[in-house]
């Protein structure tokens, strides 16, 4: 880690300090996806999308792992890549189904 350069270029050029910052940040981010999948599984009709967003990221998570394990084989990281588009995508569906008045 060649901190002389800085933290920003640290975050950018270091590939362990990358790895590490990913792999704390996804554990953040899937205590964040369980409250707001819960709070859509209470709203009438949100239970399709809650599991959808638990599916996601638990497919997300072992995809990630295997993607480590593997040393990087490139058809798993674009797989993981994909299973982040797809999240993304269930989370709108979870952020509509909050945001509607007649739940």
């Amino acid at each position: 880690m060649d901190w002389s350069r800085g933290v920003a270029h640290s975050l950018a050029n270091d590939p362990y300090l990358i790895h590490f910052v990913h792999r704390w940040w996804a554990w953040i981010a899937v205590a964040a996806l369980v409250i707001f999948a819960r709070r859509i599984r209470a709203r009438p009709g949100g239970r399709p999308a809650s599991v959808a967003i638990h599916s996601a990221f638990g497919a997300q998570i072992v995809l990630g792992i295997l993607t480590v394990l593997t040393g990087v084989a490139i058809w798993l990281a674009a797989l993981h890549q994909a299973v982040g588009a797809v999240l993304v995508a269930v989370c709108a569906w979870g952020a509509h189904i909050l945001g509607r008045r007649d739940a």
